[in-house]
């Protein structure tokens, strides 16, 4: 749990939830692991996440009401090295394009390696837990959450999840022409701080570059 905050004008509550964990951890030699994902991508996923809950607005209009700057991954991480130090903090990638660069095959790899087991894992038969709609199935939710009840609505996102989940292949369009890029030029600075101080093993092109 990262602390996020996504209403607008509210910042992160990361220094809160480092005080929970400190509180739960009591007497454990706590080693926060935070799993990142690059910043566009995330927030497409947020957007499914919550076109499965109910959201009605375009992703457009969605992306516009989010507190953008709570989304600088390198702040987040300084936050959690100030409340546990940097020798305990560890810092992986989601995508399997940037671990392949330090030979990880997925990030199950990347967070065996920072529990100090150093080991393949092959993830490509296991079941996926809570998956996303594909781009076709969203474009027919977010007008069923309008004109459905809540009941309805998430009871067509359940039919969509158990028989037409997103597959890992698939990418979405939801970015209007220049957006995507106008957006990783935002984090695009601290995106590459962040692989020079936390992430060298790493490749931080695709972090860097649209």
């Amino acid at each position: 749990m990262f602390g996020l905050v996504h209403e607008y004008g509210k910042p992160n509550c990361c220094e809160a939830n480092c005080a929970k964990i400190q509180f739960l951890g009591e007497g454990f030699d706590i080693r926060p692991i935070i799993v990142l994902r690059r910043q566009d991508s995330f927030l497409e996923s947020l957007y499914n996440q919550s076109l499965k809950h109910g959201e009605t607005r375009d992703f457009t209009s969605f992306v516009h009401a989010l507190p953008l700057d709570n989304y600088h991954w390198n702040d987040v991480v300084e936050t959690y090295i100030e409340n546990f130090g940097a020798d305990k903090v560890t810092v992986v990638p989601f995508e399997k394009k940037v671990l392949e660069t330090a030979d990880r095959m997925n990030f199950i790899e990347g967070i065996f390696l920072a529990l100090g087991l150093d080991m393949k894992v092959d993830i490509s038969n296991l079941p996926i837990k809570n998956p996303s709609l594909p781009e076709r199935a969203m474009e027919i939710q977010r007008p069923a959450n309008q004109l459905l009840s809540r009941e309805e609505a998430q009871a067509l996102a359940a039919h969509f999840v158990d028989n037409m989940p997103k597959l890992p292949s698939e990418g979405y369009r939801l970015f209007p022409e220049g957006a995507r890029e106008r957006l990783l030029d935002r984090y695009r600075e601290l995106n590459q701080r962040l692989f020079t101080t936390r992430l060298s093993a790493y490749d931080p092109t695709y972090y860097v570059n649209s």
